[in-house]
């Protein structure tokens, strides 16, 4: 174990996330856990739970595996913990940072509807995923919120800014910069 501090950042990330991406990760994840791997790297311990739970649900919907969300349901222990432990311990694009800070944000459920507007439904999905397996509640209850909320998703489609450049023009405002 003393060996793995001497790897870098990127090799150790390539690593898991390749372990994330396959389709039954448990197994390997619960032996890191067990040998201390990951108190090792990360300097603390992480709760599987809301791992095992987001892999079930993940089954059951039918949901292709998404690394970085996986990565969150592992790591958001620690995370919690240590606001800066993402960009500590890891070396993702903008794109990518930019998901993790969002997801660790406290969006209440009742702002559903500005996730799916301002987020798309991809981030929708992994949002309502996190949210339900994330949280020791009932996880049949969960099962079925889940369920609602991603149907709910798929019968609100986005919203259009319903006002042009035209509908402008026709009340007055004269063509130019200011239309923009």
């Amino acid at each position: 174990r003393s060996g793995l501090k001497n790897l870098s950042i990127e090799r150790v990330q390539t690593e898991i996330m390749k372990l994330l991406m396959a389709e039954r990760p448990e197994k390997a994840l619960n032996l890191m856990v067990r040998d201390g791997i990951f108190k090792t790297l990360y300097n603390g311990l992480v709760d599987l739970k809301g791992m095992t739970k987001l892999l079930e649900m993940e089954r059951i919907l039918n949901l292709s595996s998404h690394a970085l969300r996986r990565l969150f349901a592992v790591f958001y222990s620690l995370a919690i913990k240590r606001p800066t432990f993402y960009e500590s311990h890891f070396r993702f694009s903008y794109q990518k940072k930019l998901f993790l800070e969002t997801m660790m944000k406290n969006i209440p459920a009742s702002d559903k509807r500005w996730v799916l507007y301002k987020q798309g439904p991809h981030f929708f999905e992994d949002w309502s995923l996190l949210r339900y397996a994330l949280h020791k509640n009932d996880a049949e209850e969960d099962l079925t919120r889940l369920k609602d909320d991603l149907k709910w998703a798929t019968l609100h489609s986005s919203l259009k800014f319903p006002l042009k450049g035209k509908d402008l023009l026709q009340q007055g405002v004269l063509a130019g910069p200011k239309i923009g």
